[in-house]
């Protein structure tokens, strides 16, 4: 009797701090889930009921980091995505990680009710997958936000520079295969952003950053005109155009003029051409 009065004792505390729990990284390896490729339906099966389990659970207090990436689970219910959101992203949460997989055109569509909550004043680091975020400019604020990392992610210039207008505080954007983007405008009012990396986003045309402390830009990709406003701070540039000629050429004519103060650059090219440089 007394050790079944203790473990139901611990059992109890357990459960209670299970419950208020500030970290929550929701993967089929932190669930402990055999992948596999025979099975995928059970394995889907198996990660919904997991996550169903412990959302339900959870008091959806005290919530610090929520992270979910559904890999390789590439149908779930989008309504359910919106519910443990809901119940994570609450008042105080500092990082939100949702990365999504799924086959096909029909992606999850980061929700627009978002854009009224209270968890936007206190996060600090927003990272997106696989989604859309066209209420993107609709989220009116997020004062404490420093590291904005999309994915792979619809969402449009216009869109997204709704968004950085509203979130002042940013020292770090990462945005990797965003197909949507024509035109990438940096506003003024990004006064810490100092590092700025794009990636392979292929309807790319124009980067005009107006940051006046970007220090590091990383641009991957076909060639594309590049304004970097005054660029007094701008220290490092690293530049990858493997499957397009003239990095070189490039590198030597318009860097000087887009970085004046450049000290590093980093530059990778595999097909390039005989230079002829100017007197």
């Amino acid at each position: 009797m007394q050790n079944a009065a203790q473990a139901a004792c611990v059992s109890t505390e357990f459960l209670r701090s299970w419950r208020s729990y500030t970290k929550l990284v929701l993967s089929v390896d932190s669930l402990g889930i055999k992948e596999d490729t025979t099975k995928k339906d059970e394995t889907q099966r198996d990660f919904i009921s997991r996550v169903e389990h412990i959302m339900h659970n959870h008091s959806g207090k005290g919530v610090k980091k929520f992270s979910l990436q559904t890999y390789p689970c590439s149908n779930l219910d989008h309504s359910s995505v919106d519910r443990w959101l809901q119940i994570a992203a609450t008042a105080g949460i500092e990082e939100l990680e949702l990365l999504m997989f799924g086959n096909g055109d029909i992606m999850y569509a980061f929700p627009c009710s978002f854009s009224s909550r209270e968890w936007g004043s206190s996060i600090q680091s927003f990272i997106l997958g696989k989604c859309s975020f066209h209420s993107a400019a609709q989220i009116s604020c997020m004062r404490s936000l420093k590291n904005l990392d999309l994915r792979s992610v619809h969402v449009t210039g216009e869109e997204l520079y709704g968004f950085m207008s509203n979130s002042c505080a940013l020292e770090q954007i990462y945005l990797s295969k965003c197909n949507d983007i024509v035109c990438l405008k940096i506003p003024h009012l990004l006064q810490q952003l100092n590092i700025l990396h794009v990636f392979d986003c292929e309807k790319l045309e124009i980067i005009d950053s107006n940051a006046p402390k970007l220090s590091t830009f990383t641009y991957i990709g076909h060639p594309i005109h590049i304004s970097l406003g005054d660029a007094l701070q701008v220290r490092k540039i690293i530049i990858h155009r493997d499957y397009s000629p003239g990095a070189i050429y490039y590198a030597i004519t318009r860097l000087p003029f887009i970085a004046p103060y450049l000290q590093t650059l980093v530059l990778s090219t595999r097909h390039e051409v005989s230079l002829s440089l100017p007197n």
